[in-house]
């Protein structure tokens, strides 16, 4: 269970563009975590050398964030493709077998990383090393990145879905799309995720116990239950001993 966000940043010609991050995806549950959140970033074209990074970061409230995993995407031939298409002021998406390739993730390493986890986890995070293969539900300009951690020698291979545009800049002015989820949410229109959990106070007073094991992740709260029953049974214990000692006289 993590705090999870994903911060990502393009070098143009080895000249690095501001950061951009998502909002905090809180107590992700298996390391799923879901954000559908837009980052923009202004090119000029022709540029030779044109990369993309993307990072997965541990949000921690009370220290520093811990950077987890990373990907670095040539989008050169993209761009490339962009420059020489007949129809300029369309978009150009990013497709993994024509402007590739993806890099490589370590299998051992993932599958290890995904045991105990849910089977939805499991089906969509393999999509990494298949990212032809497509479900049939999903939109086809989406595809799976694979995360290497960099920084724990003992950490696992994630993965990370997304879609990739380059849009002209006067198509980007007549169809305006505002960063993340805020307005204007268009071009496309991205919902508010639906796997994240209701921590608001209609939420604790509905779900009690759920939001307290979304808080406190499935081994405190494991521990806190080991806990109240100890307690209870030493209160219990400590009532009924008088009655007790009382029968063992008589």
């Amino acid at each position: 269970m993590n705090d999870l966000l994903v911060k990502g940043f393009v070098e143009v010609n080895g000249e690095k563009q501001p950061e951009q991050q998502t909002d905090t995806h809180w107590r992700a549950m298996g390391a799923h975590a879901e954000w559908n959140w837009r980052m923009t970033f202004p090119l000029t074209l022709p540029s030779k050398w044109v990369r993309l990074s993307l990072q997965a970061w541990d949000h921690n409230v009370v220290k520093y964030d811990m950077a987890l995993a990373t990907v670095t995407l040539d989008l050169a031939k993209l761009c490339l493709d962009a420059q020489h298409k007949e129809e300029r002021d369309m978009p150009t998406s990013f497709q993994a077998e024509r402007h590739g390739p993806i890099p490589a993730v370590n299998q051992d390493l993932f599958t290890k990383a995904l045991d105990g986890c849910e089977a939805r986890v499991t089906s969509c995070l393999s999509q990494a090393f298949h990212p032809n293969q497509m479900d049939p539900n999903v939109e086809t300009n989406k595809f799976w990145l694979p995360l290497r951690f960099i920084e724990d020698q003992h950490g696992a291979d994630g993965g990370l879905q997304v879609s990739i545009e380059l849009i002209p800049r006067q198509l980007a002015g007549m169809q305006p799309a505002g960063l993340g989820r805020s307005d204007p949410n268009m071009n496309p229109t991205l919902p508010e995720p639906s796997s994240r959990f209701d921590f608001s106070i209609q939420g604790w007073v509905t779900h009690p116990c759920s939001s307290m094991y979304h808080i406190l992740g499935p081994e405190l709260m494991a521990r806190v239950c080991c806990l109240v029953c100890v307690v209870v049974i030493v209160v219990l214990f400590t009532m009924w001993w008088p009655s007790i000692a009382t029968l063992a006289k008589v």
